[in-house]
């Protein structure tokens, strides 16, 4: 007899405006985490069109291209002016030499190999034509030489050394010596795009949310209804039964952001009864909001110091699951206490922190847990624990 799969409601954070690429997500994820344990039914929550409106916020970027051009402007002054003041120094008798070898040093150190003929060739025709590269330092020499190698490795030609330097026309090599400030240029464009779209839409989320969550008495809990709804909905009554999500039937929770602090509200208002067997938060910040404005039924602290107490009737067992490099992921264990045993009529909780590898869209990091092979990892052990 086949094992029926049990439900787990999986909720969204802020800037989602796609219900349907968050059931795209979660049905991925359910895969996933399926290969790993359950088996589980996720059910996802979907409460971006109750969020803040979104439709006319690109009209308050201004003209992007034109600020990119401003700092272009100002990037390469400040260029001329740095290789004017590096040119004028006093440069030791057989100091070009010594950093020319060295360069070669790092390409070869990062080939693996002596380096080929074609490559010192194509090395002497750069040296000669770039501006700063024979006085930067090792730090930049290094970064120049990876750069230059990578284009090697990346052309898939008969002849790919040569074919890939030839490619390379000395760009790569300038960018990595510029690469600071080219990175900035770019950033100004990227970070005002991204700050007034998903940014200031996510602040916006918080503020609709928390106007909207009944932690002030009479406001309506949109929101939070939107994990009731799901529980009673015909769809879900027929697959799983009734009473989920009640004492005598806690449910599972997997959630994103302020995904999560949706649930931990609910979980702790008064008017309802909601209970969570096991919640897996990931990149939230349930902590940072109730110590700035306390949540319903919890302690805002103990004695004075921030440790509060979860009833386990609310949630048992809570794991949370953040990033180092995720801007808008926080521990919960400096405030929640934590509680190893569950012997005592109070949550467990336990943090565990992502460990940074391979290479991260600074951008996209936020959302990296719903695809995150350790992330997911964490996720199945969560919903698996006793």
């Amino acid at each position: 007899m086949t094992e029926q799969a049990r439900p787990i409601l999986a909720i969204h954070g802020v800037a989602n405006r796609s219900r349907g690429e968050h059931e795209e997500r979660v049905t991925h994820l359910q895969d996933r985490l399926n290969r790993l344990g359950g088996p589980w039914k996720l059910w996802p929550i979907f409460w971006g069109d109750l969020g803040a409106r979104d439709e006319h916020l690109t009209k308050t970027l201004g003209d992007l291209e034109e600020r990119q051009a401003e700092f272009d402007w100002y990037r390469m002054k400040k260029y001329e002016f740095a290789e004017e003041e590096v040119r004028s120094s006093p440069r030791p008798e057989g100091a070009d030499d010594e950093r020319k070898a060295r360069f070669i040093a790092e390409v070869e150190k990062e080939l693996g190999r002596p380096a080929d003929p074609e490559i010192l060739e194509a090395i002497d025709r750069a040296w000669s034509e770039m501006r700063l590269l024979p006085y930067a330092e090792d730090e930049v020499l290094e970064s120049a030489a990876r750069a230059f190698v990578e284009a090697i490795e990346a052309s898939a030609s008969a002849a790919p050394e040569i074919a890939a330097i030839e490619g390379f026309n000395l760009g790569r090599l300038i960018a990595s010596l510029l690469g600071a400030d080219r990175a900035a240029a770019q950033l100004v464009r990227d970070a005002r795009a991204f700050i007034m779209t998903k940014a200031t839409l996510g602040a916006a989320d918080v503020g609709v949310y928390n106007a909207h969550s009944r932690i002030d008495p009479g406001e309506e809990p949109r929101i939070q209804d939107r994990i009731l709804d799901c529980l009673r909905s015909k769809e879900f009554v027929t697959e799983h039964g009734t009473d989920w999500g009640t004492p005598s039937r806690p449910i599972s929770v997997l959630a994103h952001s302020l995904g999560a602090l949706v649930t931990f509200d609910l979980a702790n208002r008064s008017t309802e009864n909601f209970a969570v067997d096991r919640f897996v938060s990931f990149g939230t910040q349930v902590s940072t909001f109730h110590l700035v404005h306390k949540r319903l039924d919890v302690d805002r602290s103990e004695d004075g110091k921030p440790k509060v107490r979860v009833p386990s009737a609310n949630i048992g067992r809570w794991t949370n699951i953040w990033h180092p490099l995720d801007p808008l992921a926080f521990v919960m264990e400096p405030v929640f206490d934590r509680n190893d045993r569950g012997d005592d009529g109070y949550a467990t909780l336990r943090d565990i922190r992502l460990k940074p590898g391979g290479r991260i869209d600074v951008w996209a990091i936020h959302g990296m847990y719903w695809t995150d092979g350790d992330a997911i990892q964490h996720m199945a052990e969560a919903l698996t624990a006793t």
